[in-house]
């Protein structure tokens, strides 16, 4: 969660150097992910532990005005969401997966 700063999408797995990383301090294989990662509810259980433990949360209504107001000023500026990712960590939340940030704009014909 510290690195990359997010909780994992359903079937998305970490960065092999990051498996590797925790694998070493665990002193098991790197292998050993497939089997944790195929019981959802351990996922869920150990993401809820991990996040009290590291001081984080999912985000909430206030969080999400924040964004928004962070959102419209970076949007006057730049077209980098940077500032809007920043604001969430400084919070303390939990950023989505990739794929849920990566809402589908209408199309107007």
């Amino acid at each position: 969660m510290r690195y990359p700063g997010r909780v994992l999408g359903m079937g998305e797995d970490p960065p092999a150097a990051v498996v590797s990383y925790v694998a070493e301090q665990l002193g098991i294989t790197p292998g050993a992910f497939a089997s944790y990662a195929r019981r959802i509810p351990t996922r869920f259980e150990h993401s809820h532990r991990l996040a009290k433990y590291l001081g984080v949360r999912t985000a909430t209504r206030d969080d999400r005005r924040a964004t928004l107001l962070a959102a419209a000023e970076a949007a006057g500026a730049t077209e980098n969401g940077l500032p809007i990712m920043n604001e969430l960590r400084r919070r303390g939340v939990l950023l989505l997966p990739d794929a849920a940030l990566e809402l589908p704009l209408p199309l107007n014909p």
